[in-house]
């Protein structure tokens, strides 16, 4: 028996800065790992993937230089959502994207019969909370999160869109 793509209903939307800035991005990152296990994403083989990227986000924040370490984790976090994306989507035999972006879309726009569609609200906040800024760090030099509550708010997003597309 497939596992089912039901997500947990845990959800941290706590805030945390200085001293706890770590420990609040390593529970959201156990956060979303607890959210997929035993769902069909813990069942695609792209799974490792997934659970070594959030790793990378905890590890990540142990880096002391601040700008390296929010890069770090901005990159790996969105990483895992991605490749979560594309793992929920090859479940579904629902062909994916080639990026975080497309794969809203796909999500929003699929004919799948007996699974939800993303809602064209949702996929646009989504695009305009994670991957607009993914993009503006990642793509251009110089851009950082302005500090710990960005990448917070970030982390906050990610794991509300990997919520919601587990009950689609």
């Amino acid at each position: 028996m497939k596992p089912s793509c039901a997500a947990s209903r845990r959800s941290v939307r706590t805030k945390a800065t200085g001293p706890l800035a770590f420990r609040f991005s390593s529970s959201i990152e156990r956060a979303n790992q607890a959210v997929i296990a035993g769902t069909c994403i813990q069942a695609n083989p792209g799974y490792l993937a997934v659970r070594d990227e959030f790793n990378a986000v905890v590890q990540a924040g142990q880096v002391h230089a601040r700008h390296r370490r929010l890069l770090l984790q901005v990159l790996h976090s969105t990483r895992a959502l991605d490749s979560a994306l594309v793992s929920f989507l090859a479940q579904r035999a629902i062909p994916a994207g080639r990026s975080l972006g497309q794969n809203l879309y796909v999500l929003r726009d699929h004919q799948r019969p007996g699974l939800n569609r993303l809602p064209e609200r949702r996929r646009a906040h989504y695009q305009g909370s994670i991957v607009a800024g993914r993009n503006r760090y990642i793509h251009r030099a110089g851009q950082y999160p302005a500090g710990d509550h960005e990448w917070h708010q970030l982390l906050v997003e990610m794991h509300a869109c990997l919520t919601e597309v587990l009950r689609l």
